[in-house]
């Protein structure tokens, strides 16, 4: 097997594309995707209610919970690296 395909040991991990991944970023997008949760679901839950669907309603109120918990999660990540990497 030639050499020059595989990769660096320093690129072995696929984390390394440029993107930030400590657990701050990780926690803006948990963030991020918790709050874009809760719009679809609150969009989706009124989408229900006007056309009288009470699973597209709970559909819509389950999505916002779960965007709740996202955000929490990012909360929690973003907590996390504060305190494992008070330098940044």
């Amino acid at each position: 097997m030639n050499d020059e395909i595989l990769p660096n040991d320093e690129k072995l991990d696929d984390r390394d594309d440029g993107r930030d991944n400590h657990l701050g970023a990780r926690g803006d997008r948990d963030k991020l995707k918790g709050k874009m949760n809760q719009g679809a679901g609150k969009v989706q839950e009124k989408t229900g209610d006007v056309i009288d669907n009470k699973k597209m309603q709970r559909k819509g109120k389950a999505k916002q919970v779960k965007g709740k918990m996202q955000e929490g999660a990012g909360h929690i990540k973003h907590a996390a690296d504060d305190i494992l990497n008070p330098d940044r």
